[in-house]
């Protein structure tokens, strides 16, 4: 299965990310790269697993599961999502990051977003082409927090560590 940076109506390339030929079977897929790296291994693992968790939930929506399954998957997705910005907050707060005051408020509006999200799909029942564009929104906005917010604080954690 291939995966890109990119995900069904999305743009079609995010900062850097290249799309990778796909199968013709699936759609692209969220990958890794390099540029993604913060300078936290802990924070990158937590980055992957995001990203692993919206791949299956799109894998979910091409293969036709149940519109409920999907919104129940989604609900996990952004409860994942917050834990993570949580846990990143605790970690901003220990490094002394100058800028957490702003990256917190930045957290809150993506959590708005995410849940706006999640509630428009929980009042559609998934038949129409514009209601399965809702779930594929995600891969975008998990773009949007790994590189151009959270690359913010990389070099700052890259202080504290030495590099």
């Amino acid at each position: 299965m291939a995966k890109t940076a990119t995900a069904g109506a999305a743009p079609a390339a995010i900062a850097g990310a290249v799309p990778a030929a796909t199968d013709g079977c699936h759609p692209p897929y969220l990958q890794w790269i390099k540029s993604f790296e913060s300078g936290s291994a802990e924070i990158d693992a937590l980055h992957r697993a995001l990203l692993e968790e919206c791949n299956e939930l799109l894998q979910a929506l091409e293969d036709g599961t149940a519109w409920p399954r999907i919104v129940a998957d989604a609900g996990k997705l952004v409860e994942g999502c917050i834990q993570h910005f949580r846990h990143e907050e605790e970690l901003l707060a220990w490094t002394r990051f100058p800028r957490r005051a702003e990256h917190v408020a930045e957290h809150r509006r993506l959590e708005r977003e995410l849940h706006g999200l999640l509630s428009s799909m929980s009042m559609v029942d998934g038949s129409l082409d514009e209601h399965r564009e809702y779930p594929r929104s995600f891969a975008p906005m998990l773009i949007e927090f790994i590189i151009r917010h959270d690359l913010d604080f990389r070099s700052h954690l890259l202080r504290q560590q030495g590099f």
